[in-house]
């Protein structure tokens, strides 16, 4: 009878052993898939010399791809359940803030300036599905680091990497973000 009971208790950890396995693998997957969804990039090229001008990728912070990025970093940062928790509500907080996105752009040098001010180069519009356009209320430079090109793949060490917070609104089910300046305008489409 011990025999047994050992017997299924071996079964049973290694069969929890290998379900939790699996859960942190397809977590992993989930993050991937769901940055993906939520991610878009375009290039914008010099018609005549066909020169990068622009090359830029955006993930918009919906409450899945949050949801999903929580949990990432808590996994990859090791956190605690104290930990995880402070963060999760830094998070919920950045949610009810605004819209955000994370921009990764990689551009010319005389190109790279983008700020809220006036001598910012790029100019970031988002537009709902009812045709509002919203200047970001936000935009802070991110600096890349090995974190960064972990959470968001699509970054090296020749990005450029913002925070850009519009405020918050109904974006409706399909919404656009532009990147514009006096050398052309780019757009990433929402659906």
């Amino acid at each position: 009878m011990k025999r047994i009971k050992k017997k299924s208790l071996k079964i049973w950890i290694v069969g929890f052993v290998a379900f939790f396995s699996f859960v942190g693998a397809a977590q992993a997957k989930s993050y991937r898939s769901t940055l993906r969804e939520w991610s878009h990039s375009k290039q914008l090229f010099s018609t005549t010399t066909m020169q990068t001008k622009v090359i830029w990728h955006a993930t918009y912070y919906s409450p899945e791809f949050r949801r999903a990025f929580v949990e990432e970093h808590v996994k990859k940062k090791h956190l605690d359940a104290i930990e995880a928790a402070r963060f999760l509500q830094k998070e919920e907080e950045k949610q009810a803030e605004g819209d955000e996105f994370f921009i990764g752009m990689y551009t010319r040098k005389p190109y790279k300036n983008f700020s809220l001010g006036q001598e910012s180069f790029w100019e970031a519009v988002l537009t709902t599905k009812d045709g509002e356009e919203l200047k970001p209320v936000r935009i802070d430079f991110v600096e890349i680091t090995p974190y960064e090109q972990v959470m968001f793949p699509y970054v090296n060490r020749w990005t450029q990497g913002y925070r850009v917070v519009f405020p918050k609104t109904d974006l409706g089910d399909s919404f656009k973000l532009t990147l514009r300046s006096v050398i052309g305008q780019t757009h990433l489409k929402w659906n």
